[in-house]
């Protein structure tokens, strides 16, 4: 038994089945310091060499995404007015091929945004206002609108970590910016 628990926290650690919601944020002109979140992880990233271009990026993990809805909050402040992309993603997950990533998708709704504005954050319109963040272009795998599917109403919409959504949002110097949203496993 405790083998088997242990296998389940290693799994989960690194991202081996485990769907999780995740949020990046990017600026090229602002710093974005990490404010609250109510689950999971804020942080800004790590993998540039140059702290100055991480202290650019926040990743919000929410954690695991379970088939029952689920709300995140998060808020971050920016040191400059400028605009953030705000990008919809999966998890990280390598493929058990060895060569490049397996879709691990998680199902997004009713994002609302205060201290800036976000265009269509309850996919009720389909994929209006967002951007397709897909590697490999029109060949890579889309992130989807499920019609039938959705928190509060029909509509929503399903991505992963390489087939994401992003949509600019403005930013004002100093004002904290608050995202709130429902997310779920694809399953």
């Amino acid at each position: 038994m405790k083998k088997m628990i242990l296998a389940a926290a290693i799994a989960s650690f690194f991202g081996l089945g485990v769907q999780a919601a995740r949020i990046d944020l990017g600026s090229t002109d602002a710093k974005l310091a990490p404010g609250t979140n109510t689950v999971g992880t804020l942080s800004n990233a790590t993998w540039n060499s140059d702290p100055e271009k991480n202290a650019k990026y926040l990743i919000f993990n929410a954690g695991e995404a379970l088939p029952e809805w689920q709300e995140a909050e998060f808020s971050f402040k920016p040191d400059k007015d400028g605009e953030v992309t705000f990008n919809l993603l999966g998890p990280w997950k390598k493929s058990s091929t060895g060569e490049g990533l397996d879709p691990v998708w998680v199902v997004y709704d009713d994002i609302t945004v205060t201290g800036s504005t976000i265009k269509n954050g309850t996919f009720d319109t389909g994929m209006e206002s967002w951007n397709k963040t897909v590697k490999g272009g029109d060949l890579g795998i889309q992130p989807e609108h499920i019609l039938a599917t959705g928190h509060s109403k029909p509509g929503s919409v399903k991505c992963w970590h390489d087939g994401g959504l992003a949509q600019k949002i403005p930013v004002k110097m100093g004002q904290t910016v608050t995202v709130k949203f429902w997310y779920k496993s694809e399953k």
